[in-house]
């Protein structure tokens, strides 16, 4: 009997300021506030997504993208996040565009107890490791 395994590969960006902060973003919709980024296009690299996404998402061009990913997350046996360290211009402005409600740098243990618009819940199931990541 053949099995297939499919899952929705994204590109995700750790964007970090000052005072253990990141760059996340809420989607029109809810859901909470998450990594930036998206889904990896066929014949894309997921650095490319990564620039693609930032672009449309945020109106960031990033300045260096990691070669590497610094976390491989599975969320709910469906989808693969491939979390790459990012470095925009550090005054950049952050722009959100169509199906972005808000972004902007966040305390993530801060949003972590909000009840509406806190931490998503991609980022909460990762939380520990995005703290030893900011530290």
């Amino acid at each position: 009997m053949s099995t297939k395994c499919m899952y929705r590969v994204s590109a995700k960006a750790l964007i970090k300021k000052k005072q253990k902060r990141l760059l996340l973003a809420e989607e029109k919709g809810g859901g909470g506030f998450e990594l930036p980024g998206g889904g990896i296009e066929l014949g894309e690299t997921p650095q490319t997504a990564l620039m693609r996404e930032l672009k449309e998402e945020l109106n960031l061009i990033p300045n260096y993208i990691a070669e590497s990913p610094t976390f491989i997350w599975f969320i709910n046996g469906e989808v693969v996040w491939l979390v790459y360290e990012v470095k925009v211009i550090q005054n950049a402005k952050v722009n959100t565009q169509e199906h972005i409600a808000s972004a902007g740098y966040f305390d993530i243990e801060e949003l972590l107890g909000k009840k509406s618009h806190g931490l998503g819940y991609c980022c909460t199931m990762h939380f520990e490791k995005l703290q030893k990541y900011l530290d």
